[in-house]
């Protein structure tokens, strides 16, 4: 996911207009290629990664890993609370955050004054070209549906990005803005024959 981003930010790591980030927070349900990333981009940044993902790179010696759920209390987990962050970013978290609300607090909480939340989500949708859908595209459409409905079950908002400049604003957030790219991946999908 983390290349498919890239392209998508025409190679860029985060758009929040922080020129040269000294602390920063990645929340990550991934294997924290962004921050390696980034710790070889900003080589004088500290920053903190932690998420539920397995470790799948070697370690920047300016990143701090911790392995931890990213829907909790943030002083649970064993970083300096006093520490403030210039950029606290997030990607693809809709199916790891139950409380919203609690998150967008606590990164209020632990940004610098200047400070950028920047969050990349998706809209969870199966559209077809086709005038008739056929049976596969059927097939893949209940797919997506039962998806966003077992997450629901289980408390999550598979998609979070519809609603979650408002719920920023709910936090405290004063300059919330958004980018909304319509872009689809077309996948060929065809009925299989005899």
């Amino acid at each position: 996911c983390h290349a498919i981003w890239k392209i998508l930010l025409c190679g860029a790591l985060f758009r929040a207009p922080v020129l040269r980030p000294r602390t920063v927070l990645s929340v990550s349900a991934g294997t924290s290629w962004w921050a390696s990333d980034l710790a070889a981009e900003f080589s004088s940044a500290e920053i903190i990664s932690i998420g539920t993902g397995p470790v799948l790179l070697p370690t920047p010696q300016n990143v701090t890993l911790y392995t931890h759920e990213v829907d909790c209390d943030w002083n649970t987990i064993p970083f300096d609370r006093g520490k403030r962050f210039d950029l606290i970013h997030g990607r693809m978290l809709a199916s790891c955050i139950k409380d919203w609300l609690r998150f967008f607090e606590q990164a209020m909480q632990r940004l610098r004054p200047g400070g950028w939340l920047e969050l990349n989500e998706f809209q969870f949708d199966v559209f077809s070209l086709n005038i008739g859908d056929c049976s596969a595209v059927k097939s893949i459409r209940s797919m997506a549906q039962t998806y966003r409905e077992t997450g629901k079950m289980r408390g999550f908002s598979l998609n979070a990005a519809v609603w979650m400049r408002e719920m920023m604003r709910a936090a405290g957030f004063m300059s919330v803005q958004g980018e909304e790219n319509d872009v689809r991946l077309i996948l060929p999908v065809a009925a299989l024959g005899d």
